[in-house]
């Protein structure tokens, strides 16, 4: 019988709730948008998706806008987890559900900048982050994934 022997590096550092700012005035919508072969996301007025790599069985976008510096980096498939590169600089780290999806945020800080990261379903999300508007743009963006 063959065993089955399963770790876990954790810290014993307790990490607060991400309680990621709310927009201060509603978006408006231009489209929703088919990011992965089954997920999807709204997006406000002057933003774009630029296809940046992979077709069959990794994707990986980037999401940018006309008004802000805010950089949005995507991944989906086979491709490793965003939370890897960060570990032991998370500042907070809170799960949520999304539909019928669980989600997991996470804040942390490498190198002197600030980084926010998602993971909903199998569809990762990071980006670089200097302002609670830019924060809650990104949680806006995660939050309105659906697979349908």
């Amino acid at each position: 019988m063959p065993l089955l022997i399963v770790g876990c590096i954790c810290s014993s550092k307790v990490l607060s709730q991400c309680n990621l700012p709310a927009l201060e005035k509603p978006v408006p919508i231009m489209l929703r948008v088919k990011l992965v072969p089954n997920g999807f996301i709204e997006l406000p007025a002057g933003a774009k998706v630029a296809d940046t790599g992979g077709k069959i069985d990794y994707w990986l976008r980037t999401i940018t806008f006309d008004d802000s510096y805010l950089k949005i980096n995507v991944s989906a498939g086979l491709v490793e987890s965003v939370f890897d590169d960060f570990i032991g600089s998370f500042t907070c780290t809170e799960t949520a559900q999304i539909g019928k999806n669980y989600s997991r945020f996470a804040v942390a800080k490498k190198s002197g900048k600030e980084y926010i990261l998602a993971k909903v379903f199998w569809t990762q999300f990071i980006a670089e982050v200097t302002s609670n508007k830019e924060k809650a743009l990104f949680g806006y963006i995660v939050r309105s994934y659906t697979t349908k």
